[in-house]
């Protein structure tokens, strides 16, 4: 689609973003979309997808704004990138990654937990985040904590297998109490290991921002800002 948000000489609305899977994001997009004054006529496609998926759909006009994730060690690389291919961005959120398993978890009961008791359980992270590096057409993994792993490409899935995989566990961001208490669930943090991860706004530097655009941009931010009272069933 030719922009994110456009108003057609036949006043259909079009709508399309590339962002990373966070269930914040397609609140924010709902929100948005529900402040609309005419909806009559509106197409929407939103794309959850991989960072660097994100940087094409944005940079080959797509979308006209996009979403990335990315944890610090990843940081310059996408730096570097976004700035090869003329994309304007800017942080949206910054946040540290906690350790979540089940109440029933071995881990539950300990007071301090270290990155080295984690090798003997099961990690959830996300199956496709490569970050390619030109030499030797390597890749850079995030922080893996464990030998043992399940690879998980749908974000539905995350919150059924910390429940029902015994001894699994992952990190994400802070979840709101009542969701930890709904699904039973519990998050720490890794006493010797900190991992910070930023969601950074993406756009082409030779489109104009719309009035439209801002806005979605400002519904982000307050559901950030609204994170922990929210009272959804979510996984970030």
């Amino acid at each position: 689609m030719e922009s994110l948000y456009t108003a057609n000489t036949d006043s259909t609305i079009r709508f399309s973003i590339a962002a990373c899977r966070a269930t914040y994001i397609t609140m924010a997009v709902s929100n948005f979309i529900n402040d609309l004054k005419n909806k009559k006529e509106m197409t929407v496609n939103f794309n959850e997808t991989n960072s660097l998926n994100v940087i094409h759909e944005v940079a080959n006009g797509n979308a006209e704004i996009g979403i990335i994730r990315c944890q610090n060690i990843h940081e310059n690389f996408f730096v570097s990138l976004l700035k090869s291919k003329n994309l304007i961005f800017e942080p949206l959120w910054e946040f540290k990654m906690l350790l979540t398993f089940s109440e029933n978890h071995p881990l539950a009961s300990k007071k301090k937990i270290k990155a080295e008791m984690l090798k003997k359980y099961i990690e959830i992270i996300q199956g496709d985040i490569k970050i390619p590096v030109e030499k030797n057409n390597k890749t850079i993994d995030s922080y893996q904590t464990s030998p043992q792993s399940i690879s998980v490409y749908d974000r539905g899935s995350h919150i059924n297998l910390l429940v029902n995989v015994n001894e699994a566990f992952m990190w994400v961001p802070i979840l709101p109490e009542n969701i930890l208490k709904r699904n039973r669930l519990t998050q720490r943090e890794c006493t010797d290991l900190q991992i910070i991860t930023k969601d950074i706004l993406v756009y082409s530097a030779e489109r104009k921002q719309s009035n439209y655009i801002k806005n979605f941009i400002s519904s982000l931010k307050k559901v950030i800002n609204n994170i922990p009272t929210i009272d959804e069933g979510f996984l970030i």
